[in-house]
């Protein structure tokens, strides 16, 4: 499925690009490091990750490679390696409203979610020109179990003279659904509610982001469904900074993300995991 949905995504993007006056593409490279403290089973790792964004006229294509590999503890046979594929296109309707769906694949060498396909379709809405209202239905069919999630994003955007804001509101909300018994997800609760928020200033090219989550979540899909935390781990805080600078179009930032979880096979309360983040993207 995931091989035939690049080919076809391959196809409409050069078909599209030979017959448009009017695109534009982006490239971004990322490279992320993790430590894991109090976790029984992992101890560090990293993560890299291309992405492609193409846009022509009303239609955006974006497609992300990631793979990460994580150092692991005995008993865990081996360590952990992890490809995912990330597809999602855009359609503007009009000046007010954009549609979007989506597709992630996990291959991982370990974890029973491994084969995992996540599909997601939603809705972008101008409700006036400063704020918008974005709405994605996520489902993750998995051989142990089903997820459903529902997000909400309102996004507020506002000017001091040269200073822009932008404020983001986020709430998750978290299915699970038809866990087999003695699978990973065995000790997740069925449902999870995710409440977030975001803040970003700039000024002349450069910018600042803040931002922090609320209450639990687990197997939950990230960064607007590029990401898919599909292990189980039971996150009850996150908290991010980021700051970055943008000359023409080149984009570098770097970012800090920490957050408190839970293992649940294992029940290994107190878990720390501490990324740093850098990333890289060219526009043109």
């Amino acid at each position: 499925m995931k091989y035939f949905l690049i080919h076809i995504l391959f196809i409409f993007t050069s078909v599209s690009i030979l017959n448009a006056d009017d695109l534009s593409t982006y490239i971004q490279t990322q490279y992320e490091i993790k430590d894991f403290q109090n976790s029984k089973q992992k101890t560090d790792g990293t993560a890299k990750t291309v992405l492609l964004q193409q846009e022509i006229q009303n239609h955006t294509f974006k497609i992300g490679y990631e793979h990460a590999d994580t150092t692991t503890k005995s008993p865990v046979p081996k360590n952990l390696k992890i490809d995912k594929i990330s597809l999602r296109y855009f359609y503007k309707l009009n000046d007010k409203t954009k549609i979007y769906t989506g597709y992630i694949n996990v291959d991982d060498n370990l974890v029973s979610t491994d084969g995992g396909d996540i599909y997601s379709a939603g809705m972008t809405y101008k409700i006036l020109k400063p704020m918008s209202l974005d709405m994605t239905f996520y489902y993750g069919d998995y051989d142990i179990m089903k997820t459903y999630q529902v997000d909400a994003k309102l996004t507020y955007k506002h000017s001091f003279g040269d200073i822009k804001s932008k404020t983001i509101l986020v709430a998750k909300q978290i299915d699970i659904q038809e866990c087999e018994k003695g699978e990973i997800c065995t000790n997740a609760k069925d449902s999870y509610f995710t409440p977030g928020f975001k803040q970003v200033l700039s000024y002349k090219g450069n910018y600042a982001k803040i931002g922090a989550y609320f209450g639990q979540r687990v197997f939950a899909v990230m960064h607007d469904g590029f990401r898919v935390q599909h292990h189980a781990m039971e996150f009850d805080k996150t908290l991010m900074s980021s700051i970055g600078k943008k000359y023409k179009g080149l984009n570098m930032s770097v970012s800090y993300i920490y957050q408190e979880a839970t293992e649940l096979p294992s029940q290994t309360h107190d878990v720390k995991v501490k990324n740093i983040v850098l990333t890289l993207g060219y526009k043109f």
